[in-house]
């Protein structure tokens, strides 16, 4: 016999005329009265009951009323007239018995027989010589587990005979196993789940991962490139319409699964490749950011240790400097010896000419690469002082990490505004240099033809996705601190907002102090030299020291304040890790300091390539365009199909609307289903047409540079067809393809209460069915 049964109810039936139910005699009854079934109560397990109608079952009532004529009295709490409906077949083997001997037929049965007890504070208690029968009963299921006796004469009866008070009909019994309700989403509770204090430091917490070395370096150098004033009229827009409604997308996931960006991509069991995604993305982001704050950490010392000194920057002279170092006047290239270059040999490598003091100081002091010896195929020796460097950014990201998002949102509130207020205090300083209107406008002066470029295009669209820090999964993250019913739709909005305008401001600042520079020597602000990458390093430093009063406390200004940015977006970063290692292993919660150590230490052991005489500063460009570079359009592409498409928008909207209290507006929804997905895709795919193996210098360019360029173009996107093919042959052999792209049945709000509300609204018929929180699934 099956170990339980599953007992599935429809409409009562019309009473056969000869129905298999025991049906006793009054000369039956004399010879012991049938023990009566009780009187259940209310279950919760089976349904309710409704007090205004009579209980219809035939098995119980008999179709009528029942009277135990011939039969003792049975008295008590739980006591029932006898049934009246019984098995016509039983009867007549009692009736025969009786005349034939005295001796009752029934007599084993009544003895073992225990009536089923559907409401477990009924007063009724089984005898203690029904060994042969155990009857389990679990409040939360359908399920009823059955002892039966092997006896031939009682088969049919154990068959049919289900005493229930219930109004309904006709009883199945089928073989089955318990049914239990899909367990709460796999992270944390959200009472366990760590919070932000308030909604000031989420918001805080947020600016600081969004506004961090991008606005500042990355930023005015695409706009000085791509056309000024017209790439910021195309970044402004694409902020709308992909910045925008994408940020509030990862918001709102994190926030109503509270789960991390591993784990959040249940939503789409194929998809979860672009949580693995956003975690590589997120450890080469780590790695760069922290060698950037090791660069701006050596500064700051220098400054400190020249002070009462020139700036080790602004002059030549100094044992790291070369023949080849110059101080620029009007017109003419001054050497700092006995010589006066006015116009450089055309055979003369330009790489090694009109270098100021500010490039060499970078190249020669801080990076340590050889002048004028031939590069080798070696990463070249690890250096010292800016391994120190290194390991002091990483203890003070520990620090940050060390009490979780408890330390990370009060350092927020305070480290955010003051890196912001450091660089305000800069733009005011450099407008108000004589000259700085140059450098202003030629950053905003649009130049229109650049419109018609796609690359211009594609670059602010990624600029966009890393300024923001979208596809790295921090936003996620810190969404998933927030409680699940805090209203997110305007802070989504004011941190893109304020993103931008740090942005502008930065720009502002550093064109300023250039405008001012090149005024003073007379020249055009793209004739300056050293406007490339190494703008922070090089130009920005040396137009300072030459520019402005009192040049080591404004050099100590720009570089602390974008130190401060640095670290909180990198902070930010490692909370992703973090998350990412706590969602999948929630008993290491508790371990938060132990998790931040583990992972600071393996980033900074990744880092030290970086430190490297030869190629360390190769290796760092490379990661910039290759590793976090197109793989970002690529996720981001992903992010929005998976969620818009395969999850879908209504259902999208109405978890929002679930969470939030109102639906997302119309605007929101046409970017997440066609404009946002339309216009990354179209980026995406010009880069990949684009795309070109390039190196600095294909002269001194190692034999495993190549392969490392391709390893980081595809070391993040990887995973997505790696884990979909997974999930696809997982789904084939076990033939359930249809549910590829189904939520997984733990998906569901992260909160336990709201998923009570949540399961209670559609099993009402509320909202569409969510496959994640369907029983039958």
């Amino acid at each position: 016999m099956p170990s339980s049964y599953n007992f599935k109810v429809s409409d009562p039936p019309a009473p056969e005329e000869h129905s298999s139910s025991y049906k006793p005699s009054s000369s039956s009854n004399a010879g012991g009265a049938v023990p009566a079934v009780p009187a259940p109560k209310h279950s919760n397990a089976m349904g309710t009951l409704d007090k205004k109608k009579n209980n219809s079952n035939d098995l119980n009532n008999g179709g009528g009323g029942s009277s135990n004529s011939g039969g003792s009295k049975i008295t008590g709490k739980d006591s029932k007239k006898i049934p009246k409906k019984i098995d016509n077949n039983i009867n007549d083997v009692n009736k025969s018995s009786s005349k034939s001997t005295p001796v009752d037929p029934d007599a084993k049965w009544k003895a073992s027989y225990v009536p089923a007890v559907y409401d477990s504070s009924s007063d009724f208690k089984y005898p203690e010589s029904s060994s042969t029968r155990d009857r389990t009963q679990n409040g939360a299921s359908r399920t009823t587990s059955v002892a039966v006796e092997d006896d031939e004469r009682d088969a049919k009866w154990k068959r049919n005979y289900v005493p229930t008070p219930y109004n309904i009909g006709k009883v199945e019994i089928e073989e089955g196993h318990l049914i239990m309700p899909p367990p709460i989403s796999d992270g944390l509770p959200s009472s366990q789940r760590p919070h932000w204090a308030s909604k000031g430091e989420s918001v805080m917490a947020c600016l600081g991962l969004t506004i961090g070395i991008g606005n500042v370096v990355r930023f005015p150098y695409l706009a000085y490139k791509y056309g000024g004033g017209a790439f910021m009229l195309v970044y402004a827009l694409l902020l709308v319409l992909v910045g925008m409604p994408l940020y509030l997308l990862e918001l709102s996931i994190g926030q109503y699964a509270q789960l991390g960006p591993l784990n959040v991509w249940k939503c789409s069991t194929a998809m979860q490749g672009i949580g693995m995604a956003m975690v590589v993305l997120s450890i080469l982001t780590s790695v760069y950011y922290n060698q950037i704050l090791a660069y701006c950490l050596y500064y700051i010392f220098a400054t400190f240790a020249y002070i009462g000194h020139p700036l080790p920057w602004s002059t030549c002279g100094h044992q790291w400097s070369t023949n080849n170092c110059y101080e620029l006047h009007h017109g003419v290239a001054v050497l700092v010896g006995n010589t006066t270059i006015i116009a450089a040999a055309p055979t003369a490598p330009s790489e090694y000419l009109n270098q100021s003091a500010a490039y060499q100081y970078f190249r020669n002091q801080v990076l340590h690469q050889p002048v004028f010896g031939q590069l080798t195929n070696a990463l070249g020796i690890i250096r010292w002082d800016l391994t120190l460097c290194l390991l002091l950014c990483w203890i003070l990201v520990f620090l940050l990490l060390l009490k979780g998002v408890r330390t990370t949102g009060k350092a927020a509130c305070i480290l955010t505004p003051l890196s912001c207020i450091a660089i305000l205090v800069l733009m005011i300083a450099g407008t108000m240099m004589e000259g700085a209107h140059k450098g202003i406008l030629y950053l905003f002066v649009p130049k229109w033809a650049s419109l018609g470029n796609m690359e211009v295009w594609s670059k602010a669209l990624e600029q966009v996705l890393f300024s923001l820090s979208l596809a790295y999964g921090g936003v996620i993250m810190f969404g998933s601190y927030n409680n699940f019913r805090t209203k997110i739709h305007f802070d989504a909005v004011g941190i893109c907002l304020a993103d931008f305008v740090v942005s502008v401001v930065s720009s502002v600042a550093v064109f300023s102090v250039l405008g001012a520079m090149a005024h003073g020597l007379g020249i055009g602000v793209e004739e300056l030299p050293d406007l490339g990458h190494s703008l922070t390093f090089v130009s920005f430093p040396s137009a300072i020291s030459s520019v402005l009063p009192l040049p080591h406390i404004w050099v100590l200004i720009f570089f602390v304040a974008l130190f401060l940015l640095g670290l909180t977006s990198l902070v930010g970063h490692l909370h992703t890790l973090i998350g990412a290692v706590q969602d999948t292993l929630p008993r290491l919660r508790p371990s938060t300091a132990a998790v931040a150590g583990v992972l600071c230490c393996g980033c900074f052991l990744l880092g030290l390539p970086l430190c490297a005489e030869q190629r360390g500063y190769m290796l760092l460009s490379l990661l910039s365009r290759y590793g976090i570079g197109l793989s970002v359009l690529a996720v981001a592409a992903c992010e929005l199909l998976t969620l818009s498409w395969l999850y879908g928008v209504q259902r999208l909207s109405q978890d929002l609307s679930f969470m939030l209290g109102y639906n997302p507006s119309m605007f929101w929804k046409i970017c997440w289903a066609f404009i946002s997905p339309a216009l990354v895709l179209a980026a995406l795919i010009y880069s990949m047409v684009m795309w070109e193996d390039t190196a600095v210098d294909k002269n001194t360019d190692p034999v495993w540079g190549p392969y490392l360029r391709w390893t980081l173009s595809v070391v993040a996107v990887a995973f997505i067809p790696l884990v979909f093919l997974i999930m696809f042959l997982r789904r084939l052999f076990t033939k359930k393809l249809g549910r590829l792209f189904s939520p997984a049945l733990c998906w569901g709000p992260g909160e336990p209460e709201a998923r009570k509300q949540l399961l209670a609204a559609r099993s009402a018929g509320a909202g569409i069915d969510n496959p994640g929180l369907n029983y039958n699934n």
